[in-house]
């Protein structure tokens, strides 16, 4: 039997720059994240709200293989993707490797070899429940 993941997402601070956090796979730390700023849940410049989540497989016309946070209040198109700073999400989750130096601008690195390694930790999984608590 092919359990379901349990994934989440601890956000650890939020700031102008956007919210960063962890985001686990079976209790393990798979990657970092970056979302906008809490911004009461605004369609496409806010971060969503901390609170739990369906998640499902899907195709972007824009990103590939990813997945879609399902029943965000008065959101649709919530997505995991790459990129690098808060400019690059419309109110989607960014994954990365790790997050960029002090100095540099504030964001999250080496976002497709992260992606890839979360849709693999995903492999043979069309949906999960998503997890998001907050931790600043």
């Amino acid at each position: 039997m092919n359990l379901e993941p349990v994934v989440e997402i601890v956000r650890l601070e939020e700031s102008a720059q956007g919210t960063f956090g962890a985001l686990r796979v079976n209790k393990q730390v798979l990657c970092v994240t970056l979302e906008p700023p809490d911004r009461l849940n605004e369609r496409n410049t806010s971060c969503i709200p901390a609170q739990q989540y369906r998640c499902a497989r899907t195709v972007s016309p824009r990103f590939g293989e990813t997945f879609t946070v399902q029943d965000v209040p008065g959101r649709s198109q919530v997505i995991f993707h790459g990129g690098n700073t808060v400019a690059d999400t419309q109110g989607c989750v960014l994954l990365g490797e790790r997050f960029a130096p002090p100095g540099a601008a504030r964001g999250v690195q080496d976002s497709k070899r992260a992606l890839a390694a979360f849709l693999d930790a995903l492999r043979g999984h069309d949906g999960f429940h998503l997890t998001i608590h907050q931790h600043y």
